[in-house]
């Protein structure tokens, strides 16, 4: 990092003793319990205009022990409570700033915000924001006005600022049509640099090393976070000329990590390194390619040029020896998608298309829950990484092995299906146990889909206690019972089967200018279309969405394993929380002049980004 040190001669420097600065330090800074060396000498070093001149001494600027890092900006410390992790499908809930000049809070902004979604009941835990403090306040596009008004042109600050940046950003953009670019400022980073000898940086230890009370403050809310965090950043700045920084911009540069050793360009490589340099920081699918124009490798990423930077400046002995392999690499295509489905099918498309390995699973995590239908099997219930389309049942995919596991180890535990699974010898037992068998899976595919009341809960625990006998005593059921239903919404497991979901799926295209709708009929992709948010075909969706929906006949199970793997792509991606559009489920009892009204709406509608739109019944 390359700081302002601003030309001086020699007459002015002077020799200061390392008890002086040491004086200097605790007289200006209240850090009781902090030794000098932890926290100065690091910077110290890395100022570009100290010299150390022996063992007790430096060399220093005149103006050095009486002068203190001010930049005139102005800084905007921010924080933000969300539903959930990421833009659109999470909304912000409360929004609080504050100003901070001259190393003074002057100015504060706060509000709650509807978040016009359900708040998951793990984040009212965290942040202790329910759906009654929220349901009469104002929505997010009410809020912002204001909020970009109270912040200016001033430096955005906040604790792990990419996550409340990204969603300011994103909703400035969507609905107020206003890019919000910033400067940026991250407290997180900025502690890192300060004070590298610390282990922690979050903001509970960065308030302790800094003496904040935090007796009263009511952690996960908005305004007590972004107070703790201008607390935190006035004292970080108070350091900052410790280390040489002179302007804003220094201390924008100062931020990032200090690279001691950067990695070395691949060996052998055609690739020139200056194309890697004009890649574009886009989000989406790129191509390596050699000189004949066949793709050697190709991949999506949220950051292209980071990625492919990544790849051909290998850090780790893994990755040295795989770059060995694009050493014929002498191009590189990039191809904007903002959809991270629409980037998953067209990487296997493309990898099919041109023969290269795909380099992404298809179902990611653990995979499906499977319900067996075949009579040699039936009714066996079991983990099963691939769908298939041979009348069985599919829940999922899950997001790690273990989640799976201990689904199947809780169904198990309250259903008989162990019992029930041997053949009978006899015919007549025989016909009784396949009676069962098929109730049991009536029963638990109820269960899973979250179709039951408190009455037929009750029933359907009286059944299984007839079938356990004296096995299980009726409050061990009970127990695992409830255990199983706590299970199912904690993994959020409901809905129809994979094999039996009728839905539209929008996401964007390139930009987000464009949409692409994704027709699923049971289960699989059958038609895709693409168009432009600002000339929506009208009368071409409702024709072929009329054509797949509107008709009684059921779509031919004799599918390509293409498309398997397609509807496996959509099963996952609908199981995680990275929708960029919406999703609208379509009912078996289908009708246009309900459905498409409310879907033309939620086209043309910048809020329903993010929602699963419910359906007209």
């Amino acid at each position: 990092m390359t700081v302002n040190s601003h030309s001086l001669s020699d007459s002015e420097f002077f020799k200061v003793a390392c008890k002086e600065v040491h004086s200097h330090f605790n007289r200006n800074h209240n850090l009781a319990g902090f030794d000098f060396e932890s926290l100065i000498l690091p910077l110290l070093f890395e100022n570009p205009i100290l010299k150390k001149k022996n063992e007790g001494n430096w060399i220093v600027p005149e103006t050095f022990l009486h002068s203190r890092f001010n930049p005139p900006s102005s800084f905007v410390v921010v924080d933000i409570e969300t539903t959930g992790g990421r833009p659109p499908q999470h909304r912000i809930t409360e929004l609080a700033a504050l100003k901070v000049k001259n190393g003074k809070i002057v100015e504060e902004f706060s509000q709650l915000v509807n978040p016009d979604r359900l708040i998951p009941r793990n984040v009212v835990q965290l942040t202790g924001i329910t759906d009654e403090m929220v349901s009469k306040q104002p929505t997010l596009e009410k809020v912002l006005p204001k909020f970009l008004e109270f912040v200016g042109d001033s430096v955005f600050v906040a604790h792990n600022a990419d996550f409340d940046y990204r969603f300011i950003q994103y909703f400035s953009l969507e609905y107020l049509g206003e890019n919000y670019n910033p400067e940026v400022l991250c407290t997180f980073k900025l502690a890192k640099r300060i004070l590298p000898n610390f282990s922690k940086h979050n903001l509970g230890e960065l308030s302790m090393i800094f003496g904040y009370e935090t007796s009263n403050v009511v952690r996960h809310r908005a305004l007590d976070d972004a107070k703790a965090t201008a607390y935190i950043l006035i004292n970080l700045i108070s350091f900052c000329h410790y280390a040489g920084l002179r302007t804003k911009r220094d201390l924008l540069v100062f931020q990032e990590p200090l690279v001691i050793d950067p990695p070395k360009f691949a060996k052998g490589i055609l690739l020139s390194a200056s194309k890697i340099e004009e890649t574009p920081k886009l989000k989406g699918i790129f191509l390596l390619k050699d000189a004949t124009d066949k793709t050697v490798y190709l991949n999506k990423s949220a950051n292209i040029k980071e990625t492919v930077h990544d790849i051909f400046y290998p850090r780790k002995n893994g990755a040295k020896r795989f770059v060995k392999k694009l050493s014929s690499v002498t191009k590189i295509k990039t191809i904007p998608i903002l959809s991270e489905l629409t980037m998953k099918l067209e990487v296997f498309r493309l990898s099919s298309k041109l023969k290269v390995s795909n380099p992404l699973p298809i179902v990611s995590g653990g995979g499906f829950l499977k319900i067996n239908m075949q009579k040699e099997k039936f009714p066996l219930v079991q983990a099963s990484t691939h769908f298939s389309y041979r009348g069985d049942y599919f829940y999922g995919p899950f997001r790690k092995k273990n989640h799976l596991d201990s689904l199947l180890s809780s169904v198990y535990s309250v259903f008989p299906l162990s019992i029930f699974s041997a053949d009978a010898g006899i015919i007549e037992e025989k016909d009784k146990i396949v009676h069962i068998r098929e109730e049991l899976v009536h029963r638990l595919r109820i269960v899973l889909e979250k179709s039951l009341n408190s009455v037929l809960h009750e029933e359907n625990l009286t059944f299984l206690l007839s079938l356990w006998g004296d096995k299980i005593s009726e409050s061990k059921l009970r127990k695992r019972y409830q255990r199983l239903l706590l299970l199912l919404n904690n993994l959020s497991v409901n809905g129809p089967s994979v094999e039996r979901k009728n839905i539209l799926i929008v996401e964007p295209g390139h930009n987000r200018t464009s949409f692409i709708c994704y027709l699923i009929h049971e289960g699989l992709l059958v038609d895709e279309i693409k168009f432009k948010r600002d000339a929506i075909p009208f009368n071409e969706l409702e024709k072929r969405i009329c054509d797949i929906y509107d008709s009684q006949g059921r779509i031919n199970k004799n599918v390509s394993k293409k498309a398997l793997f397609e509807s496996s792509i959509i099963a996952d991606w609908l199981r995680r929380e990275t929708m960029e559009g919406f999703v609208m489920p379509v009912l078996s009892d289908f009708v246009k002049e309900e459905f498409m009204p409310k879907f033309f709406t939620s086209l043309q509608d910048p809020f329903s980004l993010g929602k699963k739109i419910s359906t007209p019944s």
